[in-house]
């Protein structure tokens, strides 16, 4: 759990997640692995050609002579069967596969949250007296793969009666990007207090937690 920020600072414990530069991939293995093959055909095709036009060239008034160039030196290594081998160790690879990791960057309030009076609890984010609060959040994906229906879940509780607010915002979210989500408006009540939970909806395959939830005690100044 972190504080949200006074005066409307970014959040600052969003942790990094482990470095890697594979992602998910839209290719089945099978698709990869005839796509590949394919290449190799048609890089072994290329020096066939190539070679005709050595010959060419040497048969030719002047005899000139080309450099020699070879793409493929083992033919075997490109064959379906060899590549699918390479294909299956590269999609059961714990280190490339992909993975889920949504966070949140920055939590806003509007209106915000005002400087910590002297002897107030720093734990309480004091605002001016309104009816109605918004909450904005960026939320990164430090996965590998992109995220279709990135969500967050914002739950306001009134302190003195107990009831309590929730609302969902989503987006599509690519891998390694930000973005910001849709302002989650609640109504409230000037003089009270509330407890506000922003958390992020984990993606299944997500084990990471750090920086996935925010709370932070709110208490609504009385009405002048």
């Amino acid at each position: 759990m972190q504080p949200i920020p006074v005066a409307d600072a970014p959040v600052t414990a969003s942790p990094s997640a482990p470095s890697t530069t594979s992602h998910a991939s839209a290719l089945t293995a099978g698709q990869a692995t005839n796509q590949i093959a394919a290449a190799g055909v048609l890089l072994a095709r290329s020096d066939n050609l190539y070679r005709s036009a050595q010959r060419a060239f040497a048969a030719a008034a002047g005899h000139a002579r080309l450099p020699k160039s070879v793409w493929v030196t083992d033919a075997g290594l490109w064959q379906a069967g060899t590549v699918a081998t390479q294909i299956d160790l590269i999609a059961t690879s714990p280190t490339l596969a992909a993975t889920h990791y949504l966070l949140l960057r920055t939590v806003r309030l509007d209106p915000p949250a005002l400087p910590t009076a002297q002897g107030a609890p720093a734990t309480v984010s004091a605002l001016s007296p309104t009816s109605h609060i918004g909450v904005t959040t960026v939320l990164g994906n430090d996965g590998t793969t992109d995220e279709p229906h990135a969500a967050v879940r914002f739950t306001l509780a009134n302190q003195a009666t107990g009831a309590t607010a929730t609302q969902v915002e989503s987006a599509p979210l690519a891998f390694g990007a930000s973005v910001t989500l849709p302002t989650a408006t609640f109504r409230v009540n000037p003089g009270t207090a509330y407890l506000l939970t922003v958390a992020v909806i984990l993606p299944t395959g997500q084990a990471a937690t750090a920086g996935t939830v925010l709370q932070q005690a709110l208490q609504v100044a009385p009405a002048t």
